[in-house]
């Protein structure tokens, strides 16, 4: 797990997707006077629930609970309490609890792009991908959610397990409408173009995606398979020397001979 910048949001990536927290909500909630008491319940639920996602992020899954039982039991009905139980509950692989919680986070404030993001991602990891789908586009219909293209990548790399690449297309489509530099998208594209025999377009994505400043051995790999299915030897070849010096030991590189 990796810390990710200074809004307190934690990301995990796991065979593509990714899952986000946030110790607060996400969109803009108009100033209200509070009382004492709630202002209080509120500082209780956000301390709790961020130190139950730095634990997390350590593995230390024991005080984690701990921490999130206390952020629920000051406030039941916080969806960023919820949230976090349910992402906890689906660590712990007690599935049942993680789908309770995550689906009372959202439901509970259904503005939560965050939360609606998370229960995509525990739907799609439980095969429920048509499901899944639904709370990735709820998450990517916020306008003030900063994660949309991720909502959106997360949708694609789901209908990726179906497989079904005319819908998982169209959704790493829409990732690009967010971030037009998006670099996963912007392989995962190239490498549906490939799979479909769009060779053109499959080269067209692939250059975008370096340009990012963006590259694996796998991408190195499927432009040397892009280039030779064109005719082009020559850049077939450049693309060979690049992944054998820069990925020498990965398995692509074992996969190519230079001649």
């Amino acid at each position: 797990m990796k810390l990710f910048g200074d809004r307190n949001k934690w990301i995990s990536i796991t065979g593509g997707m990714v899952l986000l927290l946030l110790v607060a909500g996400c969109g803009y909630k108009p100033v209200k006077e509070k009382d004492p008491e709630k202002e209080q319940t509120e500082k209780i639920v956000i301390t709790n629930v961020r130190l139950a996602g730095i634990y997390l992020q350590r593995g230390q899954l024991s005080f984690a609970k701990e921490k999130a039982d206390k952020a629920l039991a000051a406030d039941p009905n916080s969806s960023e309490a919820n949230n976090m139980m349910g992402i906890l509950s689906w660590r712990l692989k007690a599935y049942d609890d993680a789908d309770h919680y995550l689906n009372r986070a959202v439901r509970l404030q259904p503005d939560n792009a965050l939360a609606a993001n998370n229960y995509g991602a525990f739907l799609c990891d439980q095969g429920k991908i048509d499901k899944s789908i639904k709370y990735f586009d709820k998450a990517a219909a916020n306008p003030l959610y900063e994660q949309r293209s991720q909502a959106m990548n997360n949708a694609g790399h789901c209908l990726m397990k179906k497989p079904d690449l005319v819908r998982a297309e169209q959704y790493f489509r829409k990732t690009l409408t967010f971030n037009a530099r998006d670099p996963e998208a912007l392989y995962q594209l190239a490498k549906i173009s490939y799979d479909t025999k769009r060779m053109l377009t499959a080269r067209g994505f692939l250059q975008r995606y370096f340009e990012t400043g963006s590259q694996s051995a796998e991408s190195l790999y499927l432009a040397v398979r892009v280039e030779y299915s064109m005719g082009n030897k020559r850049l077939a070849i450049r693309y060979a020397r690049r992944l054998k010096d820069q990925f020498p030991k990965s398995p692509e590189a074992s996969r190519v001979k230079i001649r």
